[in-house]
């Protein structure tokens, strides 16, 4: 009894499986097709000539940690200030933005980045930390009015 019970088992199996060809033969559903590509970013470097970028340094009142402002100066005199950015920053050359900052402290920080959209100006950031295996997305933190 206990050897035909395996093969009765598979025999239900097969029966309650249903035709296996036609399975099969079922027409294979046609690949969606890629979305469209993104638009090409504006360079920034060239859309926001005229600007001006500084930074200024500062302390978090409450731990004393470094931060850094950053200040925003359109072409037609408008000023912005964004921030504080965590920790020390220093500018560093990126492709197609007009402005770029590296900031780190204690094993954290951040890639801030002055890009265009539209012809407006937009300041977006990453978060980095020494722990992460794989670096965190940008996220937008300032937009121009």
């Amino acid at each position: 009894m206990r050897a035909a019970l395996p093969a009765l088992l598979l025999s239900l199996f097969v029966a309650c499986s249903g035709d296996q060809d036609a399975a099969t033969t079922a027409p294979t559903p046609e690949p969606t097709p890629p979305a469209e590509p993104t638009p090409a970013a504006e360079d920034a470097s060239v859309t926001l000539a005229g600007w001006a970028f500084e930074t200024r340094a500062g302390k978090d009142v409450d731990e004393g940690t470094p931060n850094t402002m950053l200040v925003v100066k359109s072409k037609d005199g408008a000023s912005f200030e964004v921030g504080p950015l965590y920790g020390e920053c220093s500018p560093t050359p990126i492709p197609r933005t007009a402005f770029a900052l590296h900031c780190w402290w204690a094993g954290a920080g951040s890639n801030v980045e002055v890009r265009s959209a539209g012809g407006k100006a937009e300041i977006w950031k990453q978060d980095l930390d020494e722990s992460m295996t794989a670096p965190m997305a940008f996220e937008k933190i300032w937009a121009q009015p």
